[in-house]
C-alpha cells in the first residue's frame, strides 16, 4: 500500500485486532494516550467463571473515562444495540490515540470484575 498505511480492524463480537487479513491478537486493555487534565481513559477486557466447567470463560468489558465506568458482558451475548454501545465506547477512547495490549487469550481470569 501507499506509504506504508495498513488498515487495522477490530472485530466487535471476539475483539479480535487485525492488520488486514492477519490476526494480531485478542484486546485485553487500551490506554487512552493524550494529554487531559484526568486521568487516562482505559478499556480492560476481562474473563470470569460463570460455573465450575466453564472452560472458556464468560469476558467482561470495562470502559472508564473520567466520566463513567461501564461494564459490558460478553460481546457474543450482548443484543445489538448494546453491541453498538460498546464499540462507541471503545472508541471514545482509541480514536485520539492509546495503547492496545494484545495477547493470545480473550482477556486475563480474574475472580470478580470490581463494581459488577
Amino acid at each position: 500500500l501507499e506509504d506504508g498505511i495498513v488498515p487495522a480492524w477490530m472485530d466487535l463480537k471476539f475483539l479480535q485486532v487485525w492488520a488486514g487479513d492477519i490476526p494480531l491478537g485478542y484486546l485485553n486493555e487500551a490506554r487512552e494516550d493524550v494529554d487531559s487534565d484526568g486521568p487516562p481513559g482505559k478499556v480492560k477486557v476481562s474473563r470470569t467463571m460463570e460455573g465450575k466447567s466453564d472452560e472458556r470463560g464468560t469476558r467482561k468489558v470495562v470502559v472508564q473515562n473520567q466520566e463513567n465506568r461501564l461494564i459490558f458482558r460478553d460481546p457474543l451475548q450482548l443484543e445489538p444495540n448494546a453491541m453498538v454501545d460498546l464499540g462507541w465506547a471503545i472508541r471514545g477512547i482509541c480514536y485520539r490515540g492509546a495503547r492496545l495490549v494484545l495477547g493470545p487469550r480473550p482477556g486475563a481470569w480474574v475472580e470478580q470484575v470490581p463494581g459488577d
